[in-house]
Protein backbone atom coordinates (compact mmCIF):
# COMPACT_ATOMS: atom_id res chain seq x y z
CA UNK A 1 0.00 0.00 0.00
CA UNK A 2 1.18 3.53 -0.79
CA UNK A 3 2.30 5.35 2.35
CA UNK A 4 0.86 8.83 2.89
CA UNK A 5 3.96 9.97 4.73
CA UNK A 6 5.93 9.60 1.48
CA UNK A 7 3.39 11.75 -0.30
CA UNK A 8 4.01 14.53 2.20
CA UNK A 9 7.77 14.72 1.73
CA UNK A 10 7.45 14.42 -2.04
CA UNK A 11 4.97 17.28 -2.14
CA UNK A 12 7.41 19.42 -0.17
CA UNK A 13 10.07 18.75 -2.77
CA UNK A 14 7.82 19.76 -5.63
CA UNK A 15 6.53 22.92 -4.00
CA UNK A 16 9.61 24.14 -2.20
CA UNK A 17 12.14 23.80 -5.00
CA UNK A 18 9.89 25.53 -7.50
CA UNK A 19 8.10 28.07 -5.37
CA UNK A 20 9.72 30.92 -7.26
CA UNK A 21 8.17 29.78 -10.55
CA UNK A 22 4.88 31.00 -11.92
CA UNK A 23 1.81 29.78 -10.04
CA UNK A 24 -0.49 30.01 -13.03
CA UNK A 25 -2.62 27.00 -13.84
CA UNK A 26 -2.82 25.58 -17.33
CA UNK A 27 -5.53 27.66 -18.96
CA UNK A 28 -6.99 24.86 -21.06
CA UNK A 29 -7.13 22.26 -18.30
CA UNK A 30 -9.62 21.52 -15.51
CA UNK A 31 -10.38 24.10 -12.86
CA UNK A 32 -8.23 24.52 -9.78
CA UNK A 33 -11.17 23.28 -7.70
CA UNK A 34 -11.27 20.03 -9.67
CA UNK A 35 -7.52 19.47 -9.33
CA UNK A 36 -7.67 20.06 -5.58
CA UNK A 37 -10.40 17.45 -5.26
CA UNK A 38 -8.48 15.16 -7.59
CA UNK A 39 -5.42 15.41 -5.33
CA UNK A 40 -7.53 14.40 -2.33
CA UNK A 41 -9.06 11.51 -4.29
CA UNK A 42 -5.60 10.25 -5.29
CA UNK A 43 -4.62 10.15 -1.61
CA UNK A 44 -7.80 8.19 -0.84
CA UNK A 45 -7.22 5.85 -3.78
CA UNK A 46 -3.70 5.00 -2.70
CA UNK A 47 -4.81 4.34 0.86
CA UNK A 48 -7.50 1.98 -0.46
CA UNK A 49 -5.37 0.00 -2.91
CA UNK A 50 -5.54 -3.06 -0.68
CA UNK A 51 -9.19 -3.32 -1.72
CA UNK A 52 -8.00 -4.91 -4.93
CA UNK A 53 -7.65 -8.16 -2.95
CA UNK A 54 -11.30 -8.11 -1.88
CA UNK A 55 -13.88 -10.21 -3.71
CA UNK A 56 -16.46 -7.42 -3.28
CA UNK A 57 -14.34 -4.71 -4.92
CA UNK A 58 -15.45 -3.72 -8.44
CA UNK A 59 -13.07 -0.86 -9.26
CA UNK A 60 -12.35 2.81 -8.48
CA UNK A 61 -12.37 6.00 -10.50
CA UNK A 62 -12.42 9.78 -10.16
CA UNK A 63 -15.67 11.29 -11.45
CA UNK A 64 -16.27 14.55 -13.30
CA UNK A 65 -16.34 16.42 -9.98
CA UNK A 66 -12.95 15.11 -8.88
CA UNK A 67 -14.48 12.77 -6.29
CA UNK A 68 -13.44 9.14 -5.79
CA UNK A 69 -16.08 6.52 -6.68
CA UNK A 70 -15.86 2.87 -5.59
CA UNK A 71 -17.83 0.10 -7.27
CA UNK A 72 -18.75 -2.78 -4.99
CA UNK A 73 -20.64 -6.06 -5.22
CA UNK A 74 -21.31 -6.08 -1.45
CA UNK A 75 -20.63 -2.85 0.42
CA UNK A 76 -20.01 -4.38 3.86
CA UNK A 77 -16.30 -5.15 3.67
CA UNK A 78 -15.61 -2.14 1.47
CA UNK A 79 -17.19 0.28 3.92
CA UNK A 80 -15.01 -1.14 6.67
CA UNK A 81 -11.94 -0.58 4.48
CA UNK A 82 -13.02 2.99 3.74
CA UNK A 83 -13.41 3.76 7.44
CA UNK A 84 -9.95 2.31 8.06
CA UNK A 85 -8.45 4.39 5.24
CA UNK A 86 -10.02 7.60 6.54
CA UNK A 87 -8.60 6.85 9.99
CA UNK A 88 -5.13 6.26 8.51
CA UNK A 89 -5.28 9.52 6.53
CA UNK A 90 -6.31 11.39 9.68
CA UNK A 91 -3.42 9.88 11.63
CA UNK A 92 -0.93 10.76 8.88
CA UNK A 93 -2.19 14.34 8.84
CA UNK A 94 -1.88 14.67 12.61
CA UNK A 95 1.61 13.15 12.63
CA UNK A 96 2.96 15.17 9.70
CA UNK A 97 6.16 17.14 10.27
CA UNK A 98 5.71 20.81 10.96
CA UNK A 99 6.27 23.34 8.20
CA UNK A 100 9.39 24.57 9.95
CA UNK A 101 10.97 21.11 10.15
CA UNK A 102 10.18 20.28 6.54
CA UNK A 103 11.49 23.65 5.42
CA UNK A 104 14.77 22.93 7.19
CA UNK A 105 15.03 19.53 5.47
CA UNK A 106 14.39 21.02 2.04
CA UNK A 107 16.86 23.87 2.62
CA UNK A 108 19.51 21.39 3.78
CA UNK A 109 18.96 19.30 0.66
CA UNK A 110 19.37 22.34 -1.56
CA UNK A 111 22.56 23.43 0.18
CA UNK A 112 24.11 19.96 0.09
CA UNK A 113 23.58 19.68 -3.67
CA UNK A 114 24.08 23.32 -4.68
CA UNK A 115 20.52 23.56 -5.96
CA UNK A 116 18.58 26.74 -6.59
CA UNK A 117 17.59 28.53 -3.41
CA UNK A 118 14.59 27.09 -1.59
CA UNK A 119 12.32 30.02 -0.85
CA UNK A 120 8.94 28.71 0.24
CA UNK A 121 9.06 25.21 1.69
CA UNK A 122 6.27 26.19 4.06
CA UNK A 123 3.89 26.66 1.13
CA UNK A 124 4.53 23.13 -0.06
CA UNK A 125 4.08 21.75 3.43
CA UNK A 126 0.82 23.61 3.85
CA UNK A 127 -0.47 22.15 0.59
CA UNK A 128 0.49 18.61 1.57
CA UNK A 129 -1.21 18.87 4.95
CA UNK A 130 -4.28 20.51 3.44
CA UNK A 131 -4.48 17.70 0.87
CA UNK A 132 -4.51 15.10 3.62
CA UNK A 133 -7.15 17.01 5.57
CA UNK A 134 -9.25 17.40 2.43
CA UNK A 135 -8.90 13.67 1.71
CA UNK A 136 -10.10 12.84 5.20
CA UNK A 137 -13.15 15.10 4.86
CA UNK A 138 -13.99 14.44 1.20
CA UNK A 139 -16.89 12.07 0.64
CA UNK A 140 -16.27 8.76 -1.15
CA UNK A 141 -19.15 7.66 -3.38
CA UNK A 142 -20.09 3.96 -3.28
CA UNK A 143 -21.88 2.47 -6.29
CA UNK A 144 -23.20 -1.06 -6.98
CA UNK A 145 -21.31 -3.39 -9.33
CA UNK A 146 -22.31 -6.60 -11.06
CA UNK A 147 -18.77 -8.00 -11.21
CA UNK A 148 -15.70 -7.90 -9.02
CA UNK A 149 -12.53 -6.34 -10.41
CA UNK A 150 -10.74 -9.66 -9.82
CA UNK A 151 -13.28 -11.45 -12.04
CA UNK A 152 -12.96 -8.90 -14.82
CA UNK A 153 -9.16 -9.09 -14.57
CA UNK A 154 -9.35 -12.88 -14.94
CA UNK A 155 -11.28 -12.49 -18.22
CA UNK A 156 -8.67 -10.08 -19.56
CA UNK A 157 -5.86 -12.39 -18.51
CA UNK A 158 -7.48 -15.41 -20.19
CA UNK A 159 -8.07 -13.62 -23.49
CA UNK A 160 -4.67 -11.96 -23.37
CA UNK A 161 -3.14 -15.32 -24.24
CA UNK A 162 -5.10 -15.39 -27.51
CA UNK A 163 -4.72 -11.87 -28.89
CA UNK A 164 -2.94 -13.07 -32.03
CA UNK A 165 -5.31 -15.95 -32.75
CA UNK A 166 -8.48 -13.93 -32.15
CA UNK A 167 -7.35 -10.72 -33.89
CA UNK A 168 -7.79 -8.75 -30.66
CA UNK A 169 -6.50 -5.20 -31.12
CA UNK A 170 -6.97 -4.18 -27.50
CA UNK A 171 -8.38 -5.55 -24.27
CA UNK A 172 -8.82 -3.90 -20.88
CA UNK A 173 -11.13 -3.48 -17.90
CA UNK A 174 -13.40 -0.42 -17.95
CA UNK A 175 -13.68 0.36 -14.23
CA UNK A 176 -16.28 3.08 -14.75
CA UNK A 177 -18.64 0.72 -16.58
CA UNK A 178 -17.66 -2.45 -14.67
CA UNK A 179 -16.93 -4.50 -17.79
CA UNK A 180 -14.19 -5.78 -20.06
CA UNK A 181 -13.84 -3.86 -23.35
CA UNK A 182 -12.52 -5.96 -26.23
CA UNK A 183 -11.60 -4.39 -29.59
CA UNK A 184 -11.37 -6.95 -32.40
CA UNK A 185 -10.68 -6.84 -36.12
CA UNK A 186 -13.39 -9.48 -36.58
CA UNK A 187 -16.51 -9.79 -34.40
CA UNK A 188 -18.27 -12.40 -36.49
CA UNK A 189 -20.35 -15.05 -34.76
CA UNK A 190 -17.64 -17.60 -35.46
CA UNK A 191 -14.98 -15.47 -33.76
CA UNK A 192 -17.19 -14.71 -30.75
CA UNK A 193 -17.90 -18.42 -30.43
CA UNK A 194 -14.15 -18.93 -30.12
CA UNK A 195 -14.04 -16.29 -27.39
CA UNK A 196 -16.89 -17.96 -25.52
CA UNK A 197 -15.11 -21.28 -25.68
CA UNK A 198 -12.16 -19.71 -23.84
CA UNK A 199 -13.94 -17.67 -21.14
CA UNK A 200 -17.30 -19.41 -20.83
CA UNK A 201 -20.87 -18.29 -21.49
CA UNK A 202 -21.39 -16.43 -18.21
CA UNK A 203 -18.28 -14.29 -18.75
CA UNK A 204 -19.55 -13.12 -22.16
CA UNK A 205 -22.15 -10.95 -20.38
CA UNK A 206 -19.33 -9.07 -18.65
CA UNK A 207 -17.71 -8.17 -21.99
CA UNK A 208 -18.29 -5.37 -24.46
CA UNK A 209 -17.15 -6.33 -27.98
CA UNK A 210 -16.30 -3.67 -30.55
CA UNK A 211 -15.07 -4.14 -34.09
CA UNK A 212 -12.21 -1.93 -35.29
CA UNK A 213 -10.86 -1.55 -38.81
CA UNK A 214 -7.15 -1.42 -37.96
CA UNK A 215 -4.61 -2.09 -35.26
CA UNK A 216 -3.45 0.72 -32.96
CA UNK A 217 -0.18 2.28 -34.04
CA UNK A 218 2.93 3.52 -32.34
CA UNK A 219 3.76 7.18 -32.89
CA UNK A 220 7.44 7.13 -33.86
CA UNK A 221 7.68 8.15 -37.51
CA UNK A 222 9.53 10.58 -39.72
CA UNK A 223 8.36 14.10 -38.94
CA UNK A 224 9.20 17.21 -40.94
CA UNK A 225 11.08 19.87 -38.97
CA UNK A 226 11.22 17.61 -35.94
CA UNK A 227 12.58 19.21 -32.80
CA UNK A 228 13.03 16.01 -30.84
CA UNK A 229 15.47 13.11 -31.09
CA UNK A 230 15.94 10.52 -33.80
CA UNK A 231 17.75 7.42 -35.03
CA UNK A 232 18.96 6.76 -38.55
CA UNK A 233 16.87 4.18 -40.44
CA UNK A 234 18.94 4.10 -43.61
CA UNK A 235 18.30 5.54 -47.08
CA UNK A 236 18.56 9.02 -45.56
CA UNK A 237 15.43 8.36 -43.47
CA UNK A 238 15.14 8.99 -39.76
CA UNK A 239 12.74 7.78 -37.09
CA UNK A 240 11.70 10.65 -34.84
CA UNK A 241 10.76 10.55 -31.19
CA UNK A 242 10.28 12.90 -28.26
CA UNK A 243 12.91 12.51 -25.57
CA UNK A 244 11.35 11.74 -22.20
CA UNK A 245 13.01 12.80 -18.95
CA UNK A 246 16.47 12.55 -17.50
CA UNK A 247 17.08 9.88 -14.88
CA UNK A 248 19.72 7.69 -13.32
CA UNK A 249 19.42 3.92 -13.69
CA UNK A 250 21.67 2.04 -11.28
CA UNK A 251 24.16 4.89 -11.37
CA UNK A 252 24.04 5.44 -15.13
CA UNK A 253 22.88 8.83 -16.36
CA UNK A 254 20.57 9.25 -19.33
CA UNK A 255 16.95 9.53 -20.43
CA UNK A 256 13.81 7.39 -20.25
CA UNK A 257 11.42 7.23 -23.20
CA UNK A 258 9.47 4.72 -25.33
CA UNK A 259 11.09 1.57 -26.72
CA UNK A 260 9.24 0.68 -29.93
CA UNK A 261 11.33 0.91 -33.08
CA UNK A 262 14.54 0.95 -31.05
CA UNK A 263 17.16 -1.72 -30.44
CA UNK A 264 19.89 -2.03 -27.84
CA UNK A 265 22.98 -0.37 -29.29
CA UNK A 266 21.12 2.18 -31.43
CA UNK A 267 22.78 5.60 -31.46
CA UNK A 268 20.41 8.48 -30.68
CA UNK A 269 20.82 11.99 -32.07
CA UNK A 270 19.14 15.32 -31.35
CA UNK A 271 18.54 18.32 -33.56
CA UNK A 272 21.03 21.08 -32.86
CA UNK A 273 23.60 18.70 -31.43
CA UNK A 274 26.64 17.75 -33.53
CA UNK A 275 27.41 14.53 -31.68
CA UNK A 276 25.19 11.62 -30.65
CA UNK A 277 23.55 12.21 -27.27
CA UNK A 278 23.48 8.57 -26.22
CA UNK A 279 22.97 4.88 -26.94
CA UNK A 280 20.04 2.57 -26.22
CA UNK A 281 21.11 0.28 -23.36
CA UNK A 282 17.65 -0.98 -22.31
CA UNK A 283 14.73 -1.62 -24.66
CA UNK A 284 11.39 -3.29 -23.99
CA UNK A 285 8.03 -3.85 -25.70
CA UNK A 286 5.97 -6.45 -23.90
CA UNK A 287 4.61 -7.31 -20.48
CA UNK A 288 5.91 -4.15 -18.79
CA UNK A 289 4.78 -1.74 -21.47
CA UNK A 290 6.92 0.14 -23.98
CA UNK A 291 10.12 1.86 -22.87
CA UNK A 292 13.85 2.38 -23.37
CA UNK A 293 16.76 3.88 -21.48
CA UNK A 294 19.14 6.07 -23.46
CA UNK A 295 22.48 6.18 -21.66
CA UNK A 296 24.19 9.51 -22.17
CA UNK A 297 27.47 9.52 -24.09
CA UNK A 298 30.00 11.47 -22.03
CA UNK A 299 31.20 13.48 -25.03
CA UNK A 300 27.70 14.64 -25.90
CA UNK A 301 26.89 18.34 -26.07
CA UNK A 302 23.43 17.46 -24.77
CA UNK A 303 23.43 17.71 -21.00
CA UNK A 304 21.02 16.83 -18.23
CA UNK A 305 20.61 19.90 -16.06
CA UNK A 306 19.20 20.93 -12.68
CA UNK A 307 19.44 18.15 -10.13
CA UNK A 308 16.32 17.30 -8.14
CA UNK A 309 16.82 15.97 -4.63
CA UNK A 310 14.45 13.50 -3.01
CA UNK A 311 14.25 15.00 0.47
CA UNK A 312 13.16 11.69 2.00
CA UNK A 313 16.60 10.29 1.11
CA UNK A 314 19.31 12.88 0.56
CA UNK A 315 21.67 10.27 -0.91
CA UNK A 316 19.40 9.81 -3.94
CA UNK A 317 19.46 12.34 -6.75
CA UNK A 318 16.92 12.61 -9.52
CA UNK A 319 17.05 14.58 -12.74
CA UNK A 320 14.63 16.31 -14.99
CA UNK A 321 14.53 16.49 -18.76
CA UNK A 322 16.13 18.80 -21.25
CA UNK A 323 14.68 22.27 -21.64
CA UNK A 324 12.65 21.35 -24.73
CA UNK A 325 10.70 18.85 -22.64
CA UNK A 326 10.57 20.49 -19.24
CA UNK A 327 10.31 21.53 -16.63
CA UNK A 328 9.01 18.19 -15.35
CA UNK A 329 9.94 16.52 -12.10
CA UNK A 330 10.49 12.79 -11.74
CA UNK A 331 10.27 11.24 -8.31
CA UNK A 332 9.77 7.55 -7.64
CA UNK A 333 6.78 7.08 -5.34
CA UNK A 334 4.65 9.81 -6.93
CA UNK A 335 4.50 7.79 -10.14
CA UNK A 336 2.31 5.08 -8.66
CA UNK A 337 -1.40 5.00 -8.00
CA UNK A 338 -3.32 7.27 -10.37
CA UNK A 339 -6.89 6.01 -10.88
CA UNK A 340 -9.21 6.09 -13.86
CA UNK A 341 -10.54 9.64 -14.21
CA UNK A 342 -7.26 11.38 -13.34
CA UNK A 343 -6.49 14.38 -15.56
CA UNK A 344 -3.06 14.06 -17.18
CA UNK A 345 -0.97 16.11 -19.61
CA UNK A 346 1.56 15.07 -22.20
CA UNK A 347 4.38 16.82 -24.04
CA UNK A 348 5.30 15.81 -27.60
CA UNK A 349 7.43 17.38 -30.28
CA UNK A 350 4.57 17.20 -32.82
CA UNK A 351 1.44 18.23 -30.94
CA UNK A 352 3.03 20.03 -27.99
CA UNK A 353 1.24 19.93 -24.64
CA UNK A 354 -2.21 18.33 -24.60
CA UNK A 355 -4.39 17.06 -21.78
CA UNK A 356 -7.00 14.38 -21.16
CA UNK A 357 -8.37 11.85 -18.69
CA UNK A 358 -7.24 8.31 -17.88
CA UNK A 359 -9.90 5.86 -19.10
CA UNK A 360 -8.32 2.45 -18.54
CA UNK A 361 -5.26 1.06 -16.80
CA UNK A 362 -3.29 -2.10 -17.56
CA UNK A 363 -4.71 -2.60 -21.05
CA UNK A 364 -3.15 -4.96 -23.61
CA UNK A 365 -2.53 -3.36 -27.02
CA UNK A 366 -1.56 -5.15 -30.22
CA UNK A 367 0.76 -3.06 -32.40
CA UNK A 368 2.32 -4.21 -35.65
CA UNK A 369 5.60 -4.19 -33.71
CA UNK A 370 4.20 -6.56 -31.08
CA UNK A 371 1.89 -6.74 -28.06
CA UNK A 372 2.42 -4.25 -25.23
CA UNK A 373 0.77 -5.01 -21.90
CA UNK A 374 -0.13 -2.85 -18.90
CA UNK A 375 -0.50 0.32 -20.97
CA UNK A 376 -2.74 3.15 -19.78
CA UNK A 377 -5.44 4.67 -22.02
CA UNK A 378 -6.03 8.43 -21.90
CA UNK A 379 -7.94 10.94 -24.01
CA UNK A 380 -5.13 13.44 -24.69
CA UNK A 381 -4.20 14.12 -28.33
CA UNK A 382 -0.96 12.74 -29.76
CA UNK A 383 0.45 12.11 -33.22
CA UNK A 384 3.46 10.84 -35.13
CA UNK A 385 6.67 11.95 -33.47
CA UNK A 386 5.20 12.28 -29.95
CA UNK A 387 6.37 8.81 -28.91
CA UNK A 388 8.50 8.89 -25.79
CA UNK A 389 7.22 12.21 -24.49
CA UNK A 390 6.42 12.49 -20.77
CA UNK A 391 2.93 12.06 -19.32
CA UNK A 392 2.42 14.19 -16.23
CA UNK A 393 -0.01 14.99 -13.45
CA UNK A 394 -0.43 18.65 -12.54
CA UNK A 395 0.34 20.02 -9.12
CA UNK A 396 -2.67 22.28 -8.43
CA UNK A 397 -0.67 25.23 -7.12
CA UNK A 398 1.91 25.57 -9.89
CA UNK A 399 3.06 24.77 -13.40
CA UNK A 400 5.32 21.85 -12.47
CA UNK A 401 4.14 18.29 -12.96
CA UNK A 402 5.29 14.89 -11.83
CA UNK A 403 6.03 12.38 -14.59
CA UNK A 404 3.91 9.22 -14.48
CA UNK A 405 4.62 7.72 -17.91
CA UNK A 406 5.76 8.00 -21.53
CA UNK A 407 3.71 8.14 -24.74
CA UNK A 408 3.54 4.91 -26.69
CA UNK A 409 0.84 5.04 -29.40
CA UNK A 410 -2.68 5.87 -30.54
CA UNK A 411 -5.80 3.92 -31.44
CA UNK A 412 -9.46 4.41 -32.28
CA UNK A 413 -11.99 3.66 -29.52
CA UNK A 414 -15.55 4.59 -30.42
CA UNK A 415 -16.73 4.49 -26.80
CA UNK A 416 -14.49 7.50 -26.10
CA UNK A 417 -15.49 9.44 -29.17
CA UNK A 418 -12.53 8.76 -31.44
CA UNK A 419 -8.78 8.39 -31.12
CA UNK A 420 -7.17 7.90 -27.73
CA UNK A 421 -3.54 7.62 -26.67
CA UNK A 422 -1.61 4.91 -24.83
CA UNK A 423 1.27 5.37 -22.41
CA UNK A 424 3.59 3.25 -20.26
CA UNK A 425 3.30 3.59 -16.49
CA UNK A 426 6.56 4.74 -14.89
CA UNK A 427 6.17 2.33 -11.98
CA UNK A 428 5.99 -0.71 -14.29
CA UNK A 429 9.03 0.61 -16.12
CA UNK A 430 10.96 0.87 -12.86
CA UNK A 431 9.97 -2.68 -11.96
CA UNK A 432 11.47 -4.06 -15.16
CA UNK A 433 14.37 -1.78 -16.07
CA UNK A 434 16.56 -2.14 -12.99
CA UNK A 435 16.99 -4.94 -10.44
CA UNK A 436 17.44 -2.42 -7.62
CA UNK A 437 14.47 -0.23 -8.67
CA UNK A 438 16.81 2.71 -8.19
CA UNK A 439 15.62 5.04 -10.91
Amino acid sequence: MFKIAYLLVACVLLFSVYASASNQMVSDGPSRAFLLKQSASIVQYRELLELTDEADYGGMYIDENGVLNILVVDSGKVQTAINSAKSAISADSAAALSAKELSAQAASAAKANTLMEVTSAEAGTAFAKETLQRAEAQQIVIKPAAYSKAYLDSIQEALGEYMEELDIAGIGVDEMSNRVDIEMLDTSDEMLDDVEEIIGQSAMAACNFMEVSELPQTTAYSVTNASGVYKHLGNNEIGCYTLGVGATVDGRTGWLMCGHGLNVGDVIYANGCNNPIGKVTNQHLGDYGDFAFIERISSSQYRITNKIVNVSNLSETYYWGISENGPYTFSQGLSYGFPVGTYVEKFGQTTGKTGGFIKKVEINIKYKEGIAEKLIVATYDSAEGDSGGPITVSIPEGQYRTVIGFTSGIGYMAQYGGYVSFFTDVEDLIEEITPTHNV
